[in-house]
């Protein structure tokens, strides 16, 4: 008992070697104490501490962060860099703090190296709320907390790259497991979470330098392109089992604004964007420069014909604009025919597989039939919002759509109605028809992707995305659904894992060790995992 203290204590560690405790008192000291109870040494103000694993302890208060040795010699002084900092943690092998500074305009989190030069500035949301910091075994990671009961994941060179949801109170603490597979949160709600962050069932990317606005998959290579508001295309080609991360990326710049759609002609040679700067840009597969085409207003959305002979787009001055293409193999200076009917911007417009049909969806809450020469077939109503997604079913006998109002809806090919799903808690924004057309996709403002159904039921709620998902697209062997977010993270779920799983036998692998060690839970209730759990406990 350390009882020379004359306050209670915020927070205590043991040095790594065990033979000294540090105490931060309520009254905003670190004292250090020996094994047997004797005060060795007092610092302060202080507001947070930590140890390396070399015995360094770390203390930060209203001024400069300060770094002393085993022996309570200064080693370091680093500059404040706000009024206050809020966390603090060494890296595994002890050459780098983690700083978590809170002030009107400073918040971020700062990486220190041991010299007091800095390595790397983090900023995002609530990087000035953060109560604890925790570094991954291996020093890649770190992850936060604060109060806003989210727990964040972050990447040293790349930033943040994945968010948990799903306290309902402040975080106060984190870290990581042995083997930094899993993450454990504590918080005011009163409950531990632990969180799995190598997923067998989903592959994740982050870094863009912006959201992602859309994307699109290459027909035969399964390569992905993605474009941001950013004004750059970035293509990524998965490995040989379907996983992204492991090839970098190759991407280029584009476009005098904002980029909003992008798509692949059916052959996979050529890649279209659509742009707020008013024009298409075609390009090959490889990402040079093929054409311009110029409109009079933003373009959201851009669409090839299955034939490649016509391009189409979603204008936001209400119009579905058709160039097609000319003997030498160009698209046409100026649109040869120019749709109009809708009230409102065309948010996105999609071909039927046959060619045959055009869709188009609009702000104004309605979608529009066309057929390929022109001719409006039907006005499609229901939606309550503005429409903002759009897509065929393969065998085009269905049109599924999103909207504001947080609907998908499906209708017939004739534009008649056939059922509404609902179930998102946000505007849906993309919606996408698996290749053997058994389910639909859907991207919503939830920052979750659903799939359904034919017949409107859920089947799966994905969740890995911390913000809006834009885009999304099937591979072209329905084995992959790639997700596109605000977040700037791309996802790959594996649905060929997820369709097979079985999840009963998943949650008692996750949940077997509460059940076998907890007084509480009474021998039947472990049954339903399984007599092997039984007799395990039974003695």
């Amino acid at each position: 008992i350390l009882a020379h203290s004359t306050s209670a204590f915020a927070q205590a560690r043991f040095s790594p070697d065990g033979q000294q405790i540090a105490a931060l008192t309520g009254n905003g000291k670190v004292q250090v104490w020996s094994q047997n109870g004797k005060l060795l040494r007092t610092f302060g103000p202080a507001t947070a501490f930590a140890y390396s694993a070399t015995g360094l302890l770390a203390i930060a208060g209203m001024g400069p962060t300060r770094i002393w040795k085993p022996d309570g010699t200064l080693l370091q002084s680093i500059p404040s860099r706000s009024d206050i900092t809020g966390a603090l943690a060494f890296s595994p092998d002890g050459q780098t703090l983690a700083q978590a500074a809170l002030g009107r305009e400073q918040d971020a989190i700062y990486l220190w190296r041991l010299d007091g030069s800095l390595a790397e500035v983090f900023r995002g949301p609530e990087t000035g709320g953060v109560r604890d910091l925790a570094f991954s075994p291996d020093g890649r990671y770190f992850a936060t907390q604060g109060v806003d009961r989210a727990v964040r994941l972050w990447q040293r060179g790349v930033g943040w790259v994945q968010v948990f949801l799903g306290h309902q109170a402040a975080v106060g603490s984190v870290a990581f497991s042995p083997d930094g597979q899993t993450l454990l949160s504590a918080s005011d709600d009163r409950t531990i979470r632990f969180w799995l962050l190598k997923n067998p069932a989903v592959d994740a990317l982050w870094g863009e330098t912006g959201p992602i606005s859309s994307l699109a998959i290459h027909p035969f290579s399964g390569e992905i392109a993605t474009v941001s508001p950013e004004r750059r295309v970035t293509l990524l080609r998965p490995d040989r089992d379907g996983h992204i991360g492991s090839i970098l990326p190759r991407f280029f710049p584009a476009h005098r604004a904002p980029i909003r759609g992008v798509a692949f002609s059916a052959n996979g040679r050529y890649l279209a964007t659509a742009s707020r700067d008013q024009t298409v840009m075609i390009w090959t597969d490889q990402g040079a420069p093929v054409q311009t085409l110029h409109n009079t207003a933003q373009v959201e959305n851009v669409a090839f014909s299955p034939d490649q002979k016509t391009l189409a787009i979603a204008s936001e001055d209400g119009a579905v604009k058709l160039w097609h293409r000319n003997a030498s193999g160009s698209f046409s200076e100026h649109p040869v025919q120019i749709l109009r009917g809708h009230s409102g911007a065309v948010k996105q417009v999609a071909f039927s597989h046959d060619g045959t049909r055009l869709v188009s969806a609009s702000v104004d809450r309605t979608l529009k039939l066309w057929t390929a020469q022109g001719t409006l077939r039907n006005t499609l109503s229901g939606h309550t919002a503005e429409v903002r997604a759009v897509a065929f079913s393969p065998n085009g006998q269905s049109i599924a759509s999103g909207a504001a109002d947080g609907t998908v809806r499906l209708w017939r090919a004739d534009g008649t109605p056939l059922r509404t799903l609902r179930g998102h808690q946000g505007a849906v924004w993309t919606v996408a028809f698996s290749p053997d057309g058994q389910y639909i996709a859907s991207g919503s403002m939830d920052a979750t992707v659903k799939l359904w159904h034919l017949d409107g039921s859920l089947a799966y709620t994905l969740k890995r995305h911390g913000s809006t998902v834009r885009s999304l697209a099937f591979t072209p062997d329905g084995k992959g659904l790639v997700s596109g977010s605000e977040d700037r993270s791309l996802a790959m779920w594996h649905l060929d894992r997820i369709l097979k799983a079985n999840e009963s036998a998943e949650a008692c692998r996750w949940v077997q060790n509460f059940l076998h060690a907890n007084p509480s839970v009474q021998d039947e209730q472990i049954s339903i995992c399984g007599t092997g759990l039984l007799k395990a406990k039974s003695p």
